[in-house]
């Protein structure tokens, strides 16, 4: 009979039932022909019955509701497996059930009030009476099935536990750590329903429950796009049975079709198979589920360094096998599964002529994705802490009612969440406090580090964890006066450990351990070196042993496992799940010894012989901060994983390379820009990796995350080592001894003069001395041993003045932070690199390699990447305009005047950030693509296109100048080629620098406003300089420029001081400030010549051309034209700032009421002015600074108004007064405008010294620690 429909079906929870009398008849209408039919029940529940599914009820399945018991009765509806019918009655192998409440959408066109479910199919029992107490209704069936993930609430230290049955006090089946995925059949309440796979379950697997909600932390959320299942679906009218019948003929004919070798050929293509051993792949595929006995951990290791040396594509499910967690077993199952599905995929995939499917390119369809991620800990050094409260003597404390029982909650090292996670405390712990701090307890807490004093929190949030414990029970340790002290009690505990493990020895243990439900699964042998070991547990539990005792466990059908299960599935490495056993092993033994006795030589055993001491563990964690300790890894790579810098790496900036993974290590050197470790493992937000220096070769960390940016990237497909490299199967260790070999051999080729001639040629290794470079190649990593800081400086002198290409490996290096050592050790990286590549490289007939113009591969460029492009290769890109000849942009009045954009290699966020352009800068476009500009930028890596964004978000940062001024080079005719008009520039600038160096514009320098400030030397240098305004302005130069600035009142400093504020680092600043002088000097040559020598000059002989890149506060007229006023206000009108002004904005003042006059200056929040009149949208004011001339304000700026007139004041004007009245008034007035104007740049200065700090503290990471 055909009562599984493929029809999805809800099951609600039943409620009221009218049960029907034995031997009433109850009617229904047959669907086909109207009449009426009869039947007499059997039996009727009074009150009903609940019937749940079997476990012989197939999961895929579903059972017929039909309108009448018998199989061609109208169907009513479908319940699935895992529904629950509240039965009001049996019809022979029928239930009688109410449709309305049994059914969430009835089928058919009858509605009858009674439904008939089949409760048996050929003696297979489909619905059984549910027992009492595991009674439990599910809410709603999801057909197909969701997935579920953990919620970001979801605490990524604990797991969440899965029972039988959706109930807390149901049967522990395991447990899921944070990032399981979960696919959901069914909810009941806040449980969620999916099927386990279990070796030893009926049919391989089982129904069980994970709660989703726990008290009010959400555990589980619903994925929105689960992917699909990888089982190929039969069609829908199939049976469970058939299908399951077929999908298991299908394994059997697909394990005998490979053992007659059909699937070799295509395994040796596939990108994953081709990877493993035949005869290995033959006993993964005969092996069902038991794949841990064929791949052992030498078959795995072996097959991870294949994994690791391959570059074939597909191999991601592989690769994430691999790093499953919990033990030799469960990654030889998950890389098994992978195997086996691959393998399967051949044989059910679309055949090709010869023997297998139709392989793809990558010969993989990629079938297994699942990861757990590994949790941290953050580390803090240890404090002295005053206690609020001292418990003398101690007291006890328990877990209260609310302690969530799949939790733990963690022990620190100071009453801080903050700080170091030392262990954790699972449900059902006991702690003798004797002091608390704000919400923590402090305790003892005694484990192989020794004996130490640390916290755990009695309260978390709202949920209080610890309760003390009125009636205390006795400890272990035979109990003394209650005034004995501590360290009394704790010298008697040690005495009793003591006694047990001679007791131990002495043989009287093991009678009892026979008898013992864990006890009995560990040999006599070990157990022995578990009793003596103390706390170094992993010394005699091996990886072997407790892989055995695994699987005893996992065979066992014991009761009292449960402490020994959740120390098997113990996180962090063997050593640290072999400290978990052994804490487990050790404290049973000692129950025995410390329990009552009996008439023979151990305790009184109950009925399991397990009184479970061990489910106060405290499993061990990893210790950070712990200076010079063992760190446990929180992940291992092997072979080692290469990572470089990130594109968020900031390029001026070194990061700490520390003894611990803890930012309070000690400081042992540092790692500029473009470098690159070889990481082997990994903790935290920190990699550890081998450093070789002049100390020795030492294990040390460096961050791969500060804060929110990323520091290190894995480089997923690293260039290959300058080495030459070795077949792929060669292991790690020839590969290295191989390179080792290459270095000798290329030391001695350098040290019998073959390397000269091309050196010589070579555009960095020319700049070299032969002796310095004959050094260098043979100092191995000591570097700084023959790069002393003279040498360095002359290296430095050489680099600016060369102008030969293929210099910046060798700039970049020179620029290395955190002192003279690390700086040598940047240019010897690259010298050495460069030397190393001639001797690697294609051979010359002569002595060295196949040069290339230059002379120079670039070879250091592996480990100080060059400025790349983002998304598109080799930077071609296409113009979505060209702008001939080019366009003048100058900056908006949206662009934040304290700001500074950012100038990339490529038109991207992500791209390279080459220099920034602060406010007021202006740039000669050639083109556009999206929202960015490009444009050229000379500077000291020479002439090269760039790209700046010309809208951000929502805000204008450059608009296009319909009238460009001239620029400050001579024009000549306006057919001028753009390349005559630079080269006629560039002959001007070496005219000025010759005829500043002749000393003609000291003497007007010295009447400049900014120029006067400089030295005469030192404004030489800026002068001849070019674009290397940082060789010459060092930050002392630039500190003591700064406080002249902050004590000068000169007018037209403004330009200056913007410039002292730039950010970016010293080069920025002084790149910035040197462009004023420079420009502010070449204005002097460019002006009006006076009688003598120089400008016409005003009254601070400055003329402020700087301003047309940094535009000064000044005061010009609007082209000397007359402005018509739509509306004049006599006598004046106050006007106040709107709500709608930012109060964190300047409002720019200007000649003339349109946007593209002049910028005199910038009034900020909170200022009033005294408008005499309006033109268009701007008001007419006059402007103190300017000696009283008119100047304009905005009304309205992009829809909203800025400025509203005040209410009148309840004083009215006073009328006309003599004349002498009226000018105290008007200087009153202007006292208050003035006021206001200082009291907006206090609070624009208080806010700017913010942010400054803000920066120095966010980049203070970066700088060496002294």
């Amino acid at each position: 009979m055909d009562v599984f429909e493929a029809l999805p079906a809800k099951q609600p929870p039943a409620t009221e039932f009218r049960p029907i009398s034995e031997g009433t008849p109850c009617q229904a209408k047959q669907a086909d022909t109207g009449a009426e039919m009869e039947w007499v029940l059997d039996e009727v529940f009074d009150p009903p019955r609940r019937f749940q599914s079997s476990s012989s009820f197939p999961p895929e399945a579903t059972a017929a509701v039909r309108a009448a018991p018998r199989q061609e009765s109208e169907l009513l509806g479908c319940l699935s497996c895992g529904s629950a019918v509240m039965a009001t009655g049996t019809c022979g192998p029928y239930l009688q059930c109410k449709v309305a409440e049994t059914v969430a959408e009835p089928l058919g066109k009858a509605r009858p009030e009674f439904g008939f479910v089949l409760q048996q199919l050929d003696g297979l029992p489909l619905f059984t009476p549910a027992e009492p107490g595991h009674v439990h209704m599910v809410d709603e069936q999801f057909d197909p099935a969701k997935t579920f993930v953990c919620a970001p609430s979801f605490p990524k230290t604990s797991m969440a536990a899965v029972r039988l049955a959706p109930t807390p006090d149901s049967e522990l089946v395991t447990t899921l750590p944070f990032g399981s995925q979960v696919q959901a059949t069914a909810s009941a309440g806040t449980y969620l329903q999916f099927r386990l796979q279990d070796a030893c379950a009926e049919g391989g697997s089982k129904l069980v429950w994970v709660p989703r909600v726990l008290g009010d932390v959400v555990l589980f959320v619903e994925h929105k796009d689960p992917n699909s299942t990888d089982v190929d679906q039969g069609p829908s009218g199939l049976t469970a049975e058939a299908a399951i019948c077929e999908q298991t003929d299908q394994i059997n004919r697909f394990q005998q079709w490979w053992a007659d070798g059909h699937g070799e050929a295509a395994a040796a293509g596939h990108s994953i198979l081709s990877l493993v051993d035949r005869s290995v792949l033959q006993e993964v595929v005969s092996a069902g589920a038991n794949y841990h006995n064929c791949l052992s951990a030498d078959r795995l290791d072996g097959l991870q360094r294949l994994v690791t040396k391959s570059r074939k594509p597909g191999l991601d499910a592989l690769r994430r096998a691999l790093l499953t967690k919990g033990g030799a077993k469960s990654q030889a199952r998950a890389v098994g599964t992978v195997l086996f599905k691959e393998a399967l995929a051949i044989f059910t995939g679309p055949k090709t002529e010869k023997t297998g499917p139709l392989a793809d390119d990558t010969g993989n369809p990629s079938v297994a994705d699942a990861t757990m991620p590994e949790q941290g800990c953050v580390g803090e050094s240890q404090h002295e802490v005053i206690l609020d409260e001292v418990y003398l003597p101690p007291r006890r404390f328990v877990c209260s009612a609310a302690f969530p029982q799949d939790a733990t909650v963690a022990v620190r090292a100071v009453p801080d969440s903050a700080g170091d996670l030392l262990t954790s405390l699972p449900y059902g712990s006991e702690i003798l406090a004797i002091g608390s701090r704000n919400s923590y307890l402090q305790f003892r807490l005694e484990d192989e580090a020794g004996s130490r004093l640390v916290w755990v929190p009695r309260v978390l949030g709202d949920l209080v964890l610890f309760v003390e414990q009125k009636d205390p029970k006795p400890t272990d340790a035979d109990q003394g006066p209650s005034s004995l002290s501590a360290e009394a009690a704790i010298c008697e505990q040690t005495n009793q450990i003591n006694r047990f493990q001679q007791w131990w020895a002495d043989g009287h243990g093991e009678a009892a351990a026979v008898g013992h439900s864990i006890l009995s699964l560990v040999d006599r042998s070990v157990l022995q070196e578990v009793v003596s070991a103390g706390a170094n547990y992993h010394n005699c539990l091996s990886a072997d042993r407790l892989d055995g005792l695994q699987r005893l466990v996992t065979q066992s059908r014991k009761p009292g496992l449960d402490a020994l299960r959740r120390a098997l599935l113990t996180k962090g490495g063997a050593k640290s799940q072999a400290r978990a056993v052994g804490t487990v092993l050790f404290k049973e033994a000692l129950a025995i010894f410390t329990g009552p006795k009996t008439e023979k030589t151990g305790p009184l055993a109950d009925d399991t012989g397990n009184p479970s001491v061990a489910d106060a563990t405290m499993p061990e964690q990893g210790c950070v901060g712990e200076s010079q300790h063992e760190v446990i890894l929180d992940e291992v790579y092997l072979p080692p994983r290469r990572f470089v810098c990130s594109d968020a790496f900031p390029q001026d900036a070194t990061v700490a390379v520390r003894a611990v993974p803890d930012s309070a290590g000690d400081l042992l050197t540092s790692l500029p820009y473009g470098s690159e470790i070889l990481a082997i493992g990994s903790r935290n937000s920190y990699l550890q990796f081998r450093l070789e220096d002049e100390a020795g070769s030492r294990l040390v960390w460096v961050p791969r995350v500060l804060g929110d940016l990323v520091l290190f990237v894995e480089q997923k497909d690293p260039k290959p080592m300058v080495a030459d490299q070795g077949p792929s199967s060669l292991s790690a260790e020839a590969a290295i001894c191989e390179q080792t070999n290459q270095i000798n051999r290329f030391q001695q080729w350098w040290a019998d003069g073959h390397g000269e001639a091309a050196a010589a040629g070579h555009s960095i290794l020319s700049l070299v001395d032969r002796s310095v470079l004959q050094e260098v190649v043979s100092a191995g990593a000591n570097y700084h041993n023959y790069l002393s800081a003279d040498r360095l400086d002359g290296l430095q002198r050489l680099v600016d003045k060369s102008r030969k290409p293929g210099l910046d490996a060798l700039r970049r290096a020179l620029l290395t932070k955190g002192g003279a050592k690390s700086q040598a050790r940047a240019v010897g990286t690259v010298l050495f690199k460069e030397a190393l590549a001639i001797f690697t490289g294609p051979k010359t007939e002569k002595t060295g390699p196949l040069a290339d113009d230059t002379g120079n591969p670039s070879v250091a460029d592996a480990t100080m990447p060059e400025q790349g492009c983002v998304g598109e290769s080799q930077h071609e890109f296409i113009l979505d305009e060209v702008y001939l000849p080019p366009r003048r942009f100058v900056c908006s009045d949206a662009f934040p005047q304290d700001a500074t954009v950012a100038v990339r290699a490529v038109p991207d966020s992500a791209g390279d950030l080459l220099t920034s352009l602060p406010y007021g800068s202006e740039i000669l476009a050639i083109g556009s693509r999206n929202s960015y500009l490009q444009f050229r930028l000379e500077d000291e890596a020479g002439s090269r296109l760039v790209w700046v964004p010309r809208v951000l978000g929502d805000l204008v940062l450059f608009v296009e100048q319909k009238d460009p001024k001239p620029m400050v080079a001579d024009q000549g005719p306006s057919s001028l080629s753009a390349e005559a008009a630079i080269c006629e520039q560039t002959n001007q600038i070496n005219r000025f620098q010759q005829w500043w160096a002749d000393g003609h514009g000291e003497a007007a320098a010295a009447g400049h406003s900014i120029l006067s400030l400089v030295d005469r030397s030192v404004l030489q240098e800026v002068v001849s300089a070019g674009a290397n305004y940082h060789n010459y302005l060092s930050a002392d130069r630039l500190d003591g420029l700064q406080r002249l600035v902050d004590k000068s009142r000169k007018p037209g400093l403004d330009a200056l001081r913007r410039a002292l504020l730039t950010k970016g680092g010293a080069k920025s600043q002084a790149r910035a400030v040197g462009t004023v002088l420079f420009k502010e000097a070449l204005a002097i040559f460019t002006g009006p010549k006076t009688e003598k020598t120089g400008p016409l000059a005003d009254d601070t002989g400055n003329t402020s051309v700087a301003d047309a890149t940094m535009p000064e506060q000044g005061c010009v007229g609007e082209s000397q034209h007359e402005v018509i006023l739509d509306e004049v206000y006599h006598p004046p009108r106050r006007f106040v700032c709107s709500d709608a002004f930012p109060a964190e904005a300047t409002v720019a003042v200007r000649s003339g009421p349109t946007q593209e006059s002049e910028l005199l200056t910038c009034l900020p929040f909170g200022i009033e002015i005294f408008a005499t009149g309006r033109s268009g949208d701007f008001l007419q004011f006059q402007l103190e600074e300017c000696h009283g001339c008119y100047a304009y304000v905005p009304l309205v700026f992009q829809g909203h108004q800025l400025f509203v007139p005040k209410a009148p004041a309840a004083h009215a004007v006073p009328p006309a007064a003599p004349a002498e009245g009226g000018r105290v008034a008007d200087l009153e007035r202007r006292v208050a405008v003035q006021e206001q104007i200082i009291q907006g740049l206090q609070a624009e200065l208080c806010s700017l010294r913010a942010h400054m700090s803000a920066i120095a503290t966010a980049f203070g990471a970066f700088s060496p620690k002294l």
